[in-house]
């Protein structure tokens, strides 16, 4: 019991340190990737809040969770992403940041929300969209996740730059660099998962 309340601690801190890179990126009116990114991008053309988009953009992503991943992935990933979409409006309301660097804001957030995402990895939990997708490479292939994130990013970025300056926008690419660092050095790499073949099934040969 107390290894699942301290697995369910770390889940809800990892939410937390990610909403509060977000608030960080959204205070300097930065882009962030994946799908917080498009809901930020979305958030500007149609009016409803960051949490709303997050929250209905990650869901057509649960049906690769469901089938390639698992359900206690899934429902675990449900639960980020609600309490993601929830922290990130509460600190909308009672946390502001004035004269915030951009850079600062970028290196910050980027690293933040790089951590959070650490802690959801480690227990078996993500923020669905790209990371369903980085996991699933990860596991399958052996693809280190971090760089699978960051190439989404980047067509993430492509959509930014229609409708952020492009001065932001390459400020940006700092929080990108800054989430792949902190994956790449503190997530373990998972080892692709090979199909053998049953020993009954095997053809034996001999000279």
């Amino acid at each position: 019991m107390k290894q699942y309340a301290l697995k369910w601690y770390a889940i809800f801190e990892g939410c937390l340190l990610i909403a509060l890179g977000v608030s960080f990126l959204g205070a300097a009116e930065l882009l962030i990737g994946g799908t917080a990114g498009l809901s930020l991008v979305v958030n500007q053309w149609l009016p409803a809040s960051f949490g709303v988009w997050f929250f209905c953009i990650n869901l057509p992503f649960f049906i690769l969770s469901l089938k390639q991943m698992g359900r206690a992935f899934t429902l675990k990933t449900l639960i980020c992403i609600a309490l993601v979409s929830v922290l990130s409006d509460v600190l909308k309301l009672i946390v502001h940041f004035e004269h915030l660097p951009e850079w600062f804001a970028a290196f910050v957030g980027g690293s933040l929300i790089g951590a959070g995402l650490v802690m959801l990895f480690r227990n078996n939990a993500s923020l669905g969209g790209i990371n369903v997708l980085a996991l699933y490479f990860e596991n399958r292939f052996g693809v280190s996740s971090g760089k699978v994130i960051l190439a989404l990013d980047l067509i993430v970025f492509s959509f930014g730059l229609m409708i952020f300056p492009l001065e932001k926008a390459l400020i940006s690419l700092l929080g990108f660099v800054a989430i792949t660092s902190i994956l790449e050095r503190y997530h373990k790499k998972k080892a692709p998962k090979i199909q053998t073949v049953p020993s009954s099934q095997a053809v034996v040969t001999s000279s």
